[in-house]
């Protein structure tokens, strides 16, 4: 069945549950019932996903009866009949061709079929922007009034906080957030509504991929890489949209590889990078997680300096950034100086350990890069 499947497709608007979803879907259509899928390891394997992708794609199979798990045998193909969601859906994506798609209840009155079975079959639709729901005028009204009367009691309720709750790293990330969509919306109403669909923020994915992999396998990490990618939405306003992202992408990404279900090498920044290019993600960003805080001085200190140069060390302020991010957040996310985090790293390994004697090794590059990005900062921020 692993020969049907396929692979992820990366430039999919589609998320990674839903796509091994519809590639499940396909595969067992001419399986016979009792038919056991894969082990949810061996697909994650597969698809290069974490289990908990697979369980979820899993279960959009078995809520159309499509499937069946059994404790401690697996799950099986059962031998349903009647259309279901994915089936109905379908139907759907050849009918949208030739006119609009109807709402859910319209299409459980023409089909027979229950109307979640119809909205579910809606929402595979929606999900590959095969069909908008229908909107009008006092919709998009009535949605903008809840947003504003959300917005409304959000600074209620940070105008009574102290300063430094209100900056937290999470409040911090979702403000910027608040910010891009607020323009996505201003960009949409110069179009048609119904085929505006707003854009989710540009590094959602980044955030969302660094979280699947490290918050509940590695929470520590998961802390320090969240404010590391905080100090990154900071710092980064004075560039471009190209350059914004590459830094706040790989700001969220750049301890990727130490997930344990990623380390093939064992060394983290070749891991991640590994991990990304052959997913599919910007060169660019893997690039800048292979090479980021000096990790050719580390390479070269394990033996795996030839395989660091598979990416291209991107030389320039992105970089030079993203460095200071990292080497100035410590291992709970909490601000660190330059050699504050230096001498924290340096007794956490110990004397002897290989990270002491290559960071020893890399500390020029290093303070280097933290150097220029100082400086950097402070040309953005000069008034002259």
């Amino acid at each position: 069945m692993l020969d049907d499947l396929g692979r992820l497709d990366p430039n999919s608007s589609l998320p990674p549950y839903r796509q091994i979803a519809l590639r499940l879907h396909t595969a067992i259509r001419s399986a016979p019932p009792g038919t056991k899928l894969p082990s949810g390891a061996v697909l994650a394997a597969h698809f290069g996903v974490a289990r908990m992708t697979v369980q979820s794609a899993i279960a959009e199979l078995a809520g159309d009866g499509l499937v069946v798990g059994r404790q401690g045998q697996g799950v099986f193909v059962t031998g349903r009949t009647g259309a279901g969601s994915f089936d109905l859906a379908d139907v759907l994506r050849r009918a949208r061709a030739t006119g609009a798609v109807p709402d859910a209840d319209e299409l459980a009155a023409r089909t027979g079929v229950p109307t979640d079975t119809a909205r579910r079959a809606l929402d595979v639709l929606h999900a590959e922007r095969l069909a908008s729901p229908r909107l009008t005028s006092e919709v998009a009204e009535s949605v903008l009034d809840s947003a504003l009367s959300a917005v409304r009691a959000a600074g209620h309720v940070l105008s009574l906080l102290p300063r430094t709750q209100r900056e937290t790293g999470r409040c911090t990330v979702q403000l910027d957030a608040l910010q891009r969509g607020v323009q996505d919306i201003a960009t949409a109403m110069s179009a048609p509504l119904i085929d505006s669909p707003f854009p989710s923020s540009p590094y959602a994915w980044a955030h969302d991929l660094a979280r699947e992999y490290l918050a509940d396998a590695l929470p520590q990490r998961w802390e320090h890489t969240k404010a590391v990618a905080v100090h990154a939405v900071e710092l980064a306003h004075s560039f471009d949209d190209q350059d914004f992202h590459a830094l706040v992408n790989a700001a969220w990404l750049h301890d990727i590889g130490y997930s344990p279900e990623l380390a093939t090498t064992g060394f983290h920044p070749l891991d991640g990078a590994r991990f990304l290019r052959d997913r599919g993600f910007d060169d660019r960003v893997a690039a800048l997680v292979a090479h980021h805080s000096a990790a050719r001085s580390e390479a070269d200190q394990i033996g795996l300096a030839d395989e660091l140069a598979e990416f291209d060390d991107e030389p320039g302020p992105v970089r030079d950034l993203l460095w200071l991010c990292d080497m100035t957040v410590g291992p709970q996310g909490q601000a660190m100086t330059f050699d504050e985090r230096m001498t924290e790293v340096a007794a956490r390994y110990g004397p002897d350990h290989y990270v002491t004697g290559a960071m020893t090794a890399g500390m020029p590059e290093r303070a280097a890069a933290v150097e220029r990005a100082t400086a950097w900062i402070a040309e953005q921020t000069d008034p002259t």
